[in-house]
C-alpha cells in the first residue's frame, strides 16, 4: 500500500510517549540489521524503476529536517503543521545510492539521537500540544504525530525489506542502458537486462543479456577531449571559493533577457566575455558573439556546474539532446528533426516527458565521463556536488528553480519553464535555447574550450584581474562584465573599492559595458522596472563606470544602479 493511501484514526493516550519514543529511537539499529552483510550493489538495486533499499533509508535521514520543525511548531503551539512535499524532491537529488551504506546509517542514527534528546525534554503539557495536519486535514497531538513518524519508518523499512528481498530471490531483471564510445568516436547504445547471481544471501555474480537499443551515432557525436589548457586556466585564474547562500543551479532573475537587443543596438560584440552565475550566461554569449566568455564566481558550486554543462554540450548534437540530457529524460528517437523546433515545442515536450532508469542513467554517464575528460582535478567532494547538481535537474526538470537559504521561498523565483520561454523588452525570443543557431555557437565555444569556468570573488584582488590580464595579453578587450546584483554584495562587505578598481583597468572600448539585475526591495522600484517582473536588467558603459569611480565613486547601490544606466527600452 502506498503511503498516502492509508488512513488514519488518532487519539493516542499521552501516557504512550515513552513507549512511541522507543519506537522512534530504534529505527536506526532496525534499519542497520536490515542491511547487514549486503553488498552496495545489492542494496543499491532499483527493481522496475521503484526506489531502492538505501534510497528508503536515506529517505528517513531526509525527513529529519521536517520532523525537527514540527517537532519546534508543537511546542510553539503553532495551529497547522508545515506540510511535506509530496515529490521527495530531496531524496530524488540526494544520489543516496552513491553514497556507502555505512555513511547513511551514521547520518540517520545522528539525526535521530538529536531528535530523541529533544522529545526526552518534554513535560506532559508538551507532549498533549495539539495541531492540524496539514495533507490529514485533521488535528492530532504530539504524541499522535510520534506515533505517526514512527509508522512512515516502518513504511519505507519493510518497503527496503521487500527491494532487497526481491533482489535476493532473483525474482526480476533490471533493465540498464550503456552507451559504448568506439576509439573512432562512434557512439551505440546498448540495452542491457541483468539478473543478480546469488549464493547464501549474497550476490557472488550478474548475468546479462545485451541488445543495441539505437543504431551507431555518427563519427563526431562526442567532442575532443579538452586542451591541458583549460585545465591550467581553470587553476590559474582561480582563487580559494567564498560562500553564498543559495545554490543558484538556474537564475532567479525573471528580467535577464530584457537587455538582448539592447546589446545588439549598442555594439557590444566579440572580445572576452565574464560573467557571474549559470547558463543565463550562454544568452548573453549567444547575442554578443565573444571569442572566449569566463565564467567567474565566488561559489565554486558554480565552477563544478559549468563542469556539468560542458559535459552535456559536447554530447548534444541540439538542443532537444541538450534538454535530455540536463534533465535526464530520453532522448527523442527523431532527435535531427528537433532542429528546426520551436522554443515553445521543445518546451512543451520536456514539461511532460519523464525520466525512465535508462534515460537517467545514460545521463548521468555523459556527464560523468565528459566531466572526467575536462582533466580538471575534482576530489570526491566535488563529484559528490556534480552528482548533486545533476539530481535536481533531473527530480525537478522544467520546475527547477533557484534555491536560497534564509531568504524568501522558491515559489518567489521562476522555473526553468519559464525561463526558457522568457522574451526581450521588445517581446522577442532572446535565449540561447530559442533558436538552433544560437545553441550550436554556444556548444562550438564549449567544444573549442573557450568558455572557462572560473572561481573568484569580483572583489578579490587576483581572478578578475587574472582575466583582464589574459585578455590582454590575446589582444582582447572585455565586451560585457555581467556582475548580477554582486555589487550590491561587495558594497555591504568593503570589497567595492577594489571591485571598481579592478574594473577600471580591464581592457576595454567605447562599447564595453556592464550588464547589472537590480532588485528593488527596501529601496523601491527601479525607474527602468517593467511591471510585473521582481528585476531589472540594467546595462552601463564601462567607460562611464571608470570616470565615475575616478570622481570619487558612489555613495551607494542604488546611486550605482541608476547614474549612467541605459534604458534598454530604447
Amino acid at each position: 500500500m502506498n503511503w498516502t493511501d492509508r488512513t488514519w484514526s488518532f487519539g493516542l493516550p499521552v501516557g504512550r510517549f515513552p513507549a512511541v519514543v522507543e519506537r522512534v529511537r530504534g529505527t536506526p539499529a532496525r534499519a542497520a540489521a536490515l542491511l547487514a552483510g549486503m553488498s552496495e550493489a545489492a542494496l543499491g538495486t532499483r527493481p522496475n524503476g521503484t526506489w531502492s533499499a538505501k534510497e528508503h533509508v536515506g529517505h528517513l535521514d531526509d525527513m529529519h529536517e521536517l520532523d525537527d520543525r514540527r517537532l519546534t511548531e508543537f511546542l510553539e503551539r503553532a495551529s497547522v503543521l508545515t506540510a511535506a512535499d509530496m515529490t521527495n524532491r530531496k531524496t530524488h537529488a540526494a544520489d543516496h545510492n552513491a553514497t556507502p551504506t555505512a555513511e547513511l546509517l551514521a547520518r540517520l542514527a545522528a539525526h535521530r539521537e538529536e531528535l530523541v534528546a529533544r522529545l526526552e525534554a518534554l513535560g506532559e503539557d508538551d507532549v498533549a500540544a495539539t495541531a492540524r495536519h496539514p495533507r490529514l486535514g485533521v488535528p492530532m497531538t504530539l504524541v499522535d504525530w510520534l506515533w505517526f513518524v514512527a509508522e512512515h519508518d516502518d513504511h519505507h523499512l519493510a518497503r527496503a525489506r521487500d527491494m532487497i528481498g526481491r533482489k535476493l530471490t532473483d525474482g526480476g531483471t533490471t533493465l540498464y542502458e550503456l552507451d559504448i564510445v568506439a576509439k573512432d568516436g562512434r557512439r551505440m547504445s546498448v540495452e542491457v537486462n541483468t539478473r543478480l547471481i546469488v549464493k547464501d544471501r549474497q550476490p557472488v555474480g550478474v548475468q546479462g543479456v545485451p541488445v543495441v537499443a539505437a543504431p551507431a551515432a555518427p563519427a563526431g557525436t562526442v567532442a575532443p577531449a579538452p586542451t591541458p589548457e583549460f585545465a591550467r586556466l581553470v587553476a590559474e585564474l582561480s582563487e580559494p571559493g567564498g560562500y553564498f547562500d543559495s545554490d543558484n543551479l538556474v537564475t532567479n532573475e525573471t528580467s535577464y533577457l530584457h537587455v538582448v537587443g539592447a546589446l545588439k543596438r549598442f555594439g557590444v560584440q566579440g572580445g572576452a566575455y565574464i560573467g557571474v552565475g549559470p547558463d543565463q550566461n550562454f544568452s548573453y554569449v549567444a547575442a554578443i558573439r565573444p571569442s572566449v566568455a569566463f565564467m567567474l564566481d565566488i561559489r565554486r558550486d558554480q565552477m563544478l556546474e559549468h563542469l556539468l554543462f560542458k559535459a552535456i554540450f559536447s554530447r548534444a548534437r541540439n538542443r532537444a539532446e541538450y534538454l535530455a540530457l540536463l534533465t535526464g529524460r530520453p532522448v527523442p528517437a527523431d532527435v535531427e528533426r528537433w532542429s528546426d523546433k520551436s522554443i515553445a515545442d521543445l518546451v512543451a515536450r520536456f514539461d511532460t516527458a519523464t525520466s525512465t532508469p535508462a534515460s537517467e542513467a545514460a545521463a548521468r554517464a555523459v556527464v560523468e565521463e565528459g566531466v572526467r575528460r575536462t582533466g580538471v582535478p575534482l576530489d570526491s567532494s566535488d563529484l559528490a556536488t556534480i552528482r548533486r547538481f545533476h539530481s535536481a535537474f533531473i527530480a525537478d526538470g522544467m520546475q527547477i528553480r533557484y534555491e536560497s537559504r534564509g531568504r524568501a521561498g522558491r515559489g518567489f523565483f521562476p522555473s526553468l519553464h519559464e525561463l526558457l520561454l522568457a522574451r526581450d523588452i521588445d517581446g522577442s525570443e532572446a535565449g540561447y535555447l530559442a533558436r538552433e543557431s544560437d545553441y550550436q555557437f554556444v556548444k562550438d565555444l564549449e567544444a573549442r574550450d573557450r568558455v572557462i569556468p572560473v572561481t573568484g570573488n569580483l572583489g578579490g584582488t587576483h581572478a578578475l584581474s587574472a582575466v583582464g590580464e589574459w585578455a590582454r595579453a590575446h589582444g582582447l578587450v572585455i565586451s560585457a562584465l555581467y556582475t548580477s546584483n554582486a555589487e550590491d554584495y561587495m558594497m555591504r562587505d568593503g570589497s567595492f573599492a577594489q571591485f571598481a578598481k579592478t574594473v577600471a583597468a580591464l581592457p576595454r572600448d567605447a562599447k564595453s559595458v556592464i550588464i547589472r539585475s537590480y532588485f528593488g526591495g527596501f529601496r523601491g522600484q527601479h525607474p527602468f522596472n517593467v511591471p510585473g517582473f521582481r528585476s531589472t536588467q540594467l546595462l552601463q558603459p564601462i567607460d562611464a563606470f571608470a570616470a565615475a569611480v575616478a570622481k570619487g565613486g558612489y555613495a551607494d547601490y542604488y546611486v550605482l544602479v541608476t547614474d549612467g544606466a541605459i534604458d534598454p527600452r530604447r
